[in-house]
């Protein structure tokens, strides 16, 4: 249990040290597209901002999800149509979907954790 606690803090700090590269490497391409956009004097659109999600964005694109989920649910019926978190999830962006997989791995560290420390304190108080 001992090495699991020396590795925990090191591995989430890398986790987080990667999303962050990440988010950085978002920005610089935002700001990249931007420039462009600016240089040409219209919006860019390319495999990552298409028109489609260009209007959605700016007319409600949670309407839009939850108009076609629950037309889906009402043609196939609920149990074989996905929930609109896992939709989220499967459409989340790499360095997104990996912030949400580090939270989830801190939680459970700390479950962990957190448990062997009770463990730890219920044996040492029975045997006193």
């Amino acid at each position: 249990m001992q090495r699991f606690i020396k590795q925990e803090q090191p591995c989430i700090e890398s986790l987080k040290r990667t999303l962050s590269i990440c988010d950085e490497v978002g920005m610089e391409r935002k700001k990249h597209t931007q420039a462009i956009e600016n240089a040409r004097n219209k919006k860019f659109y390319d495999s990552e901002s298409e028109y489609q999600t260009y209007v959605l964005d700016s007319q409600g694109r949670d309407e839009f999800e939850n108009y076609i989920v629950n037309a889906k649910k009402k043609i196939f019926g609920s149990n074989h149509v996905e929930h609109i978190k896992e939709q989220q999830l499967t459409k989340l962006t790499k360095h997104a979907h990996l912030e949400v997989l580090i939270n989830q791995w801190e939680e459970s560290f700390n479950a962990i954790y957190d448990y062997d420390v009770q463990l730890m304190d219920s044996l040492s108080s029975g045997s006193n």
